[in-house]
């Protein structure tokens, strides 16, 4: 599964922005597994599972979006739109709160 989330932030702080998020996750999900690992600047490997569940992929920073190519289990496939839906609301309310605190 790939989506695209735009951004207007400098790459730099996108990318700080993305950890700063996944931090906040970890200590809010304790239960859950989140790993995030750089391979380079702009693209981390993701690894995130629960409940039995893992996905596996890609996360891509560019000037303008944020890539997530994903392989979502089969029996998940069903709720990848209540997904999308969550994955866009959060990381949008991420890039919102980047841009008010840099203003």
């Amino acid at each position: 599964m790939k989506h695209v989330v735009p951004h207007d932030l400098p790459e730099a702080l996108a990318k700080t922005t993305v950890e700063r998020a996944l931090g906040s996750y970890r200590e809010k999900y304790p239960h859950a597994t989140m790993d995030l690992a750089w391979v380079d600047e702009r693209t981390a490997k993701v690894e995130i599972g629960a409940k039995g569940f893992d996905v596996k992929g890609t996360l891509s920073i560019s000037s303008r979006e944020i890539v997530f190519d994903l392989a979502v289990p089969f029996l998940l496939r069903p709720l990848q739109s209540k997904a999308m839906a969550v994955l866009d609301r959060e990381v949008s309310a991420w890039i919102k709160k980047a841009r008010d605190e840099n203003a």
